[in-house]
């Protein structure tokens, strides 16, 4: 894991380990005390190789967090679609889709934006070849590159003006 955690430190990413095959944070005030400084982050992994890895969103960017596929097509049939970009599929079988958003925009982190979908901002991810709680590797659906990440679709970038809720339900058809 080290190999990637510092290619993501030289991407730019600020880098964080995790517990082995888990997702929380080793650091004590977790992600805040992420770092892209490679000495602080092979010191890190030093003598624990098998640490996962986690990044810092940065804050130009938001992830789209799939856990339920068939929200997807909820998504769609509103007419908000996912254009390609950045992906990884997490060792649960979920997608993180990485989209850049246009300066001056604020969005916040919403769980269950609808069934099965997270809006990821103002925090952490894990990120691959990490090990997931149930065995599962994460991994990249194509070469890791920040410069392929894809603008963020306009009702990404809208979806705090356009969220609804009543009462604990949220009502995809009025996103």
């Amino acid at each position: 894991m080290l190999n990637e955690a510092l290619q993501y430190a030289e991407a730019g990413l600020k880098v964080l380990p995790l517990h082995k095959a888990m997702k929380n944070p080793v650091l004590p005030n977790g992600f805040l005390d992420a770092s892209s400084d490679e000495e602080v982050i092979r010191l890190w992994w030093k003598g624990s190789p098998d640490l996962n890895v986690g990044c810092v969103v940065p804050k130009n960017l938001v992830v789209v967090d799939v856990d339920n596929m068939e929200s997807i097509a909820v998504l769609a049939e509103g007419g908000s679609f996912l254009p390609a970009t950045l992906e990884s599929t997490s060792g649960g079988g979920g997608r993180h889709l990485f989209y850049k958003l246009p300066s001056k925009s604020t969005i916040s982190r919403r769980i269950n934006y609808i069934d099965g979908i997270d809006i990821i901002v103002n925090g952490y991810l894990v990120f691959p070849p990490s090990v997931h709680p149930s065995g599962g590797r994460y991994h990249w659906n194509q070469e890791f590159s920040l410069s392929a990440i894809a603008p963020a679709p306009s009702w990404l970038v809208t979806c705090e003006k356009n969220y609804s809720l009543d009462g604990d339900v949220i009502q995809p058809d009025k996103i």
